[in-house]
């Protein structure tokens, strides 16, 4: 897995919201809201909450939303969603 920084060079990860985050590489990585879901094993809605800021995941789900993405995650953008 890599450091997603590179995809996202206007979000830096400390700064940045999960939302954000997952927004980007997502977009990066050619997926829908739907297609990061099915990957994930959630709902397209729980998806945008997370994006729009509505709603951060659990540490577990994050983990699987970063495997789903190819990349890693810094605690600090999930504490920052939360």
């Amino acid at each position: 897995m890599g450091d997603m920084r590179w995809l996202c060079p206007d979000v830096e990860a400390e700064a940045g919201s999960f939302g954000e985050l997952v927004r980007c590489v997502r977009l990066a990585h050619g997926l829908s809201q739907g297609a990061l879901a099915t990957r994930v094993g959630v709902s397209q809605p729980v998806v945008s909450k997370w994006e729009s800021g509505r709603c951060a995941p659990l540490p577990v789900t994050v983990s699987r939303v970063a495997d789903a993405l190819g990349v890693t995650f810094m605690m600090a953008s999930v504490q920052a969603a939360s």
